[in-house]
C-alpha cells in the first residue's frame, strides 16, 4: 500500500496518476520517474527479467515540439535497449480501456506478466482512493476551523480552539 502511494505522490499529471492505477490495479509492479542518464521515464512497468518503459504524452505538456524531443530521447533511450509504449492523453480520455490496450498487448509481448503473490490487489488500490477521499475530507475540516473574530469592527481571521 505505501508503495502505490509513494509512487502515485512522484506522478506529474493526473493523467500520469489514472495510468499507473490501471497498471498497479491489473497487478503490474511500476515505478515511476524512472532515472535513466539525464532523462526520465514517466513510468516503467517491471517484470522478472525485463521492462516496458510508458509515457504518458498529455496534450497540456506536449506540444508538437515537445513531443519531437521525447520522440528524439525515445530513440536515444531505444538504442540503449529500452523499449517504449506511448499513450496520448486526448485517447485515453475518450477511452481509456481501447488507449490502455496496446500497453497491455506489449506486456504480454515481453512477457511481463503481474507479479502474482507481489500484485497490488484492487482492494489496495480502493484503499489508495479511500486515502485520497479522507485528505480532501480532513483539508475541508481544516478550512472550517478558521473562523472570523470581530474587533472593533475589523474583522480578524483566526485558527478555532481544538
Amino acid at each position: 500500500m505505501r508503495a502505490v502511494l509513494e509512487q502515485s505522490s512522484r506522478t506529474e499529471s493526473p493523467f500520469e496518476k489514472e495510468v499507473l492505477q490501471r497498471l498497479i490495479s491489473a497487478g503490474y509492479k511500476v515505478k515511476t520517474q524512472w532515472p535513466v542518464g539525464a532523462y526520465r521515464i514517466d513510468m516503467i512497468v517491471e517484470g522478472k527479467s525485463k521492462r516496458l518503459a510508458v509515457e504518458c504524452d498529455g496534450e497540456k505538456w506536449h506540444t508538437s515540439e515537445e513531443l519531437q524531443k521525447d520522440l528524439q530521447r525515445q530513440a536515444l533511450l531505444e538504442r540503449l535497449g529500452w523499449i517504449f509504449s506511448r499513450i496520448r492523453g486526448s485517447e485515453f480520455y475518450r477511452d481509456p480501456d481501447r488507449a490502455m490496450t496496446p500497453v497491455f498487448t506489449k506486456l504480454r509481448q515481453l512477457d511481463i506478466e503481474p507479479l502474482g503473490s507481489e500484485q497490488i490487489t484492487n482492494s489496495s488500490l480502493s484503499s489508495f482512493e479511500d486515502v485520497e477521499r479522507i485528505k480532501r475530507s480532513a483539508q475541508l475540516i481544516r478550512q472550517s476551523w478558521i473562523v472570523e473574530v470581530p474587533t472593533d469592527g475589523d474583522t480578524v481571521l483566526e485558527q478555532a480552539a481544538e
